[in-house]
């Protein structure tokens, strides 16, 4: 079968201005059967209110159903896009990886890392998430 995860997703974003903490809504379509995954992340807002535009898509998903969850991701996907405010952009570039929650898999949560290119330079990108059906 398949599944709709919605959630929200946290970011740290690195630039020549020092950390820039972003949050937005996470939406992601598990397919059990292929085991793949794909979505997508936007509506991103800075601590200081600061709206950011653009879309980060998440993309090659797959299920790892050998994973051990206590020391391993069960599912792993890229993450690319560019979000922007004002006279900042930062091109994302990052790995999803992440874990199902509960017996009937009702929930998904993991972390985000990779790089940010601003016009400055390349920075780091990280963060986490989590989604419910």
């Amino acid at each position: 079968g398949s599944a709709q995860f919605d959630g929200v997703m946290r970011l740290h974003l690195e630039g020549a201005g020092g950390d820039v903490p972003v949050t937005g809504a996470l939406s992601v379509q598990v397919a059990f059967a292929s085991d793949s995954l794909s979505g997508s992340a936007g509506g991103f807002a800075g601590a200081d209110g600061a709206a950011y535009s653009g879309t980060l898509a998440i993309t090659n998903g797959a299920l790892d159903r050998t994973a051990d969850p206590q020391s391993e991701y069960t599912f792993s996907a890229n993450m690319a896009g560019t979000l922007s405010a004002g006279a900042d952009s930062y091109a994302i570039s990052a790995d999803v990886n992440g874990d199902f929650l509960g017996a009937a898999y009702g929930a998904m949560t993991g972390l985000v890392a990779g790089t940010a290119t601003t016009g400055s330079g390349t920075g780091y990108v990280f963060g986490d998430f989590i989604a419910a059906r």
